[in-house]
């Protein structure tokens, strides 16, 4: 007899999109409209006792509410489309699982469900798959299967820990599927924002012990969150004051803009990477003012962070009048210069937040340091591998927005801000891993030492 290690599925190789299993029947209650659908659908389960398998449960479900046998099925149908859909990887044990391995599963859905479930998130080098009717609770399955196993992986403190302990297997009990204590605190925030973070952290392809990992894991705290509230800030704005063209400075802005592109899919503004930078702006080319000649009349640019001191100094220089600009947290340590023709959500008292917005959102590419037949970009003062995680991480929240992970940010101004207040430099991860050096390259602008 061959030895393996085996595997648990849900919560342990793929998680749900909700922290709470049962919320499927809430969306389940959403779209079909038929009032106390949830605790009809838990209720059919339950008076199975310790056996149910779905076409059980819908039996009963069918008998509840007098259905006939398509609508029936039809229902049935939902709730698989429903679990198939909003499944996600948990890829730090999906690494683990060899082709000798065997998954083991207490569930109730049909056996090709799981298997097109695995495969859709990338599982489809393991030998065997069981499902059992409370096989690993009841301790029956583990003399039942044909291997061997050594250590058995699963988030069940009782099915997949303590039972195969008591039947002489080695266990491991994963708990990472979890809310972190910092996933927690934006959960009081904003719970839709909080599932996203989560969702996206168990999607680290990286071992949490590399470098690699650890910028995962703090894009997915810090960059993700910061340009959901972001987004949303910036869309009520541009509401609110009709802007069809926006601006998103690069290099700041270059993440806000993906957010944004995936969350207000149908907006009908224009949205547009902006190429800038402070050297720009104090030197600019011929080429780089006929640039925004063409691009800036009549936009909002929008960035992360700044005094705003030098986007005045040229918009006033250059004679760009018809132009607005837009600062999530505007720095008011400079007070030696008129504010007009920009807006900001939040002041900053200091340059702490400057640190902290620009490390979160590093680009895969330089500032911009010349304009001539478009943008020429310095090269790169920070590690292009470790910037280009982060902006993998960032892509796997817009997709899984676009896939229809649906946000509820009700209250923006008042999130953002929340958000903001739980910023900690010390424990900002991105100082320690990204090999900062010298951004502005000493180069001296006029009449200023240090603005963004």
């Amino acid at each position: 007899m061959k030895t393996v290690n085996s595997f648990d599925i849900f919560d342990t190789l793929i998680t749900r999109w909700y922290k709470d299993p049962d919320s499927i029947f809430d969306q389940m209650e959403k779209i079909l409209k038929i009032p106390g659908f949830k605790k009809i659908r838990k209720q059919s389960q339950h008076k199975l006792g310790g056996q149910p398998t779905l076409d059980k449960i819908y039996i009963n479900v069918q008998k509840t509410l007098e259905l006939n046998d398509i609508i029936t099925n039809v229902i049935k149908n939902l709730e698989i489309k429903l679990e198939y859909d909003m499944s996600a990887p948990i890829m730090e044990n999906i690494r683990k699982v060899q082709e000798d391995d065997i998954l083991i599963s207490d569930m109730y859905l049909p056996h090709e469900t799981i298997v097109s479930m695995l495969a859709k998130n990338g599982i489809k080098k393991y030998d065997k798959l069981y499902l059992t009717a409370n096989g690993k609770r009841q301790g029956t399955i583990w003399n039942s299967v044909h291997e061997k196993i050594d250590v058995h992986t699963g988030d069940h403190v009782i099915s997949d820990f303590r039972s195969p302990r008591e039947n002489n297997i080695k266990a491991h009990h994963y708990t990472k599927h979890h809310f972190t204590e910092f996933e927690q605190k934006i959960d009081q925030i904003n719970t839709s924002v909080s599932r996203l973070c989560r969702l996206c952290r168990l999607q680290n392809p990286y071992s949490t012990s590399t470098i690699e990992g650890s910028i995962w894991d703090e894009t997915c705290r810090l960059t993700i969150p910061f340009n959901v509230f972001a987004t949303y800030n910036l869309n009520e704005y541009i509401e609110h004051n009709n802007y069809t063209r926006i601006l998103f400075g690069n290099r700041d802005c270059y993440y806000m803009k993906k957010i944004y592109e995936s969350v207000f899919r149908n907006t009908g503004a224009d949205l547009v990477e902006y190429h800038t930078s402070r050297r720009m702006y104090y030197y600019p080319t011929t080429e780089y003012l006929e640039y925004c000649k063409n691009i800036l009349p009549g936009s909002l640019v929008v960035d992360v962070f700044g005094t705003s001191r030098s986007y005045h100094y040229f918009i006033n220089k250059h004679n760009f009048d018809d132009v607005h600009a837009l600062y999530i947290v505007r720095a008011s340590f400079f007070n030696d210069f008129k504010i007009t023709h920009a807006d900001n959500f939040f002041h900053s008292g200091g340059n702490a937040f400057n640190n902290t917005l620009e490390f979160i959102n590093y680009a895969p590419f330089g500032t911009l340091k010349s304009y001539k037949n478009g943008p020429i970009y310095s090269e790169l003062e920070y590690s292009y591998v470790h910037a280009s995680v982060i902006e993998a991480a960032v892509t796997a929240a817009a997709d899984l927005i676009k896939s229809g992970f649906e946000l509820n940010v009700v209250e923006p101004n008042i999130q953002l801000k929340s958000f903001l207040n739980l910023f900690n430099m010390k424990d900002c991860k991105f100082l320690k891993y990204m090999n900062h050096v010298n951004r502005h390259d000493g180069l001296t602008l006029p009449g200023i030492d240090n603005e963004d």
